[in-house]
């Protein structure tokens, strides 16, 4: 049974995931809903999981009450989830999985090509790759299947 964490702030997208993971795999899946809650688990439980998949770009917090927008929302939260995993050493494999093609603003913005390089050559070899999620296309589906197919090799 693979054991994995999702950390995905948008409750369709999450839950069009996880029902093709089920649908593929005998799988045991945890999800957190922002980078706060995220690093919590991460820092818990990181090392137990086969895999991780996160978006990139989440807000701050949960919503709750307290926190009804989640806080600030973050173009690089993903990016920082996998520099605390590296500090910590926590070794796990991940793929960022997300319906952006740009990500920051003016000074900081980056392509979807240039984010996939700067993560592989920051985060090598916990960072295996990001997949393009699209709503209206399936071919995410086929290209999760097979970069999780490699983590078996």
């Amino acid at each position: 049974m693979k054991k994995i964490l999702i950390i995905e702030d948008d409750a369709d997208k999450s839950k069009k995931i996880q029902l093709f993971l089920e649908s593929h795999y005998e799988c045991n899946i945890t999800e957190k809903k922002s980078y706060k809650s995220g690093l919590k688990e991460l820092i818990r439980n990181g090392d137990d999981y086969d895999f991780i998949l996160m978006d990139m770009s989440m807000p701050n917090f949960d919503i709750s009450e307290e926190e009804p927008d989640g806080g600030s929302h973050e173009s690089f939260a993903g990016r920082d989830l996998l520099e605390q995993m590296k500090l910590r050493e926590i070794d796990t494999s991940v793929f960022v999985i997300t319906q952006l093609d740009t990500f920051g603003e003016s000074f900081n913005k980056l392509s979807l090509e240039e984010l996939k390089s700067q993560l592989n050559e920051q985060f090598c070899p916990i960072y295996k790759d990001t997949i393009y999620y699209n709503t209206a296309q399936e071919n995410w589906k086929t290209e999760l299947k097979e970069k999780i197919g490699k983590l078996d090799d």
